[in-house]
């Protein structure tokens, strides 16, 4: 029996190349580790699917020290410095994603970055203040 699978309808756009460069609310989707073929260990396949519903995915390698893009990735996903020897899920977790166009232009995932502060309360408004704090 054949694995193939049939397909009478495929529907158009919605694909990576839609994607615009720029930041974007997200969750961490997986993480994949593959064997390198250009050079020799492992690496990273970090992807983030963003609210919008489009995915983007980029690359580190499986090196965690705290120089490393893997362990700033991290510690943006965790909101803290990790631990040493911990072990920590990362799938699930919100993010900002920065999506930047390769040399073909299709859109990478070159940062995680913590999730937006734009579900944080406004600031007050300086002229509901107490006494004279305007600097003018």
């Amino acid at each position: 029996m054949s694995d193939a699978q049939y397909v009478s309808e495929i529907t158009i756009g919605g694909d990576a190349e839609d994607i615009p460069e720029g930041l974007y609310p997200g969750v961490l989707d997986t993480i994949e580790v593959r064997p390198g073929v250009q050079f020799e260990g492992d690496f990273r396949i970090w992807t983030v699917k963003l609210d919008n519903g489009s995915t983007v995915s980029g690359t580190s390698s499986t090196a965690t020290g705290s120089r490393s893009k893997s362990y700033r990735w991290i510690k943006a996903l965790l909101g803290t410095t990790p631990t040493a020897g911990k072990s920590v899920k990362l799938s699930g977790l919100p993010c900002t994603a920065r999506v930047e166009h390769d040399a073909e232009g299709w859109p990478r995932l070159t940062d995680i970055l913590p999730p937006s502060q734009s579900s944080a309360p406004p600031a007050s408004d300086p002229s509901q203040a107490g006494g004279d704090t305007l600097p003018f």
